[in-house]
């Protein structure tokens, strides 16, 4: 069996099953396909999958194939190369209007006005048809970050990967947030505070962030109460030893800011 299991390949690329069952298999809309009905079923206990409207299957290896390389079958001991790949794709930018989407925020205790300002509902994946809907957040790279919540907590970042940075130059402070979601729990713990932010989107980004806190005086920093969040807070603090200010003492007890949000208030 490979390292990675094709169920979790296929997360990788934003494809969940339509369908479980149990915990032996999921049936898919085919990743190298189009189809309107999942046919496409992935064995999560032998690690292989079978597409039934083409009886084709295999291991990891050969899906990577169809996948990366363009290719779809269409009938037996038949293969043709189409110019197109799947690409996992942004269908629509708009407002936050889905249900579902507001019930996970609000799980999470952030403020509808928050949400209003900051925040957009996107529809992505490979199906214009059957797209997945997710709480996204614009980065400084025109890219989106998002969120959201099916059978567990899903994010990751669509387009490119970058900080975020809101700047008014009449302030001369800066917070600093790991991601999006504790940037939206400060505001909804703090909605009249006003001063310059920036969301890293992830800590390895943290040094793309230096030319951004360098115009400030003051940066306060809310990181992760875990391993990751001591190592950038003490990054940031020796590359800033006379203005970083390290604010976690406000959540002491809890993960991040947003798990003290949700248990607090």
């Amino acid at each position: 069996m490979s390292e990675t299991s094709i169920r979790e390949y296929l997360e990788s690329h934003n494809i969940y099953p339509e369908r479980n069952y149990r915990s032996s298999y999921g049936m898919y809309l085919s990743p190298i396909r189009y189809e309107r009905k999942a046919s496409f079923k992935v064995d999560y206990i032998k690690d292989v999958f079978y597409d039934f409207s083409i009886q084709k299957g295999g291991g990891l290896k050969v899906l990577k194939f169809y996948m990366n390389n363009g290719h779809v079958v269409y009938a037996k001991s038949k293969t043709k190369k189409i110019n197109i790949k799947l690409e996992n794709k942004i269908w629509k930018i708009q407002k936050v209007v889905s249900e579902e989407l507001f019930r996970y925020a609000f799980e999470r205790k952030i403020a509808k006005q928050v949400l209003d300002k900051y925040c957009v509902e996107i529809h992505y994946g490979y199906y214009e048809r059957y797209p997945l809907k997710a709480l996204g957040f614009k980065n400084d790279s025109e890219g989106y970050e998002f969120r959201f919540k099916d059978s567990k907590e899903r994010k990751g970042c669509l387009i490119n990967k970058d900080i975020t940075t809101y700047y008014n130059s009449m302030y001369s402070d800066v917070c600093l947030f790991e991601g999006f979601m504790d940037f939206f729990s400060f505001k909804t713990l703090y909605p009249n505070f006003e001063s310059n932010y920036l969301i890293l989107n992830s800590t390895s980004q943290v040094k793309k962030s230096f030319v951004f806190l360098n115009k400030h005086q003051r940066i306060f920093g809310f990181l992760d109460l875990d391993s990751e969040g001591d190592r950038v807070t003490g990054l940031l603090n020796n590359h800033y030893p006379k203005k970083f200010y390290d604010k976690r003492s406000l959540y002491k007890g809890y993960g991040d800011l947003n798990e003290y949000l949700i248990e607090k208030h």
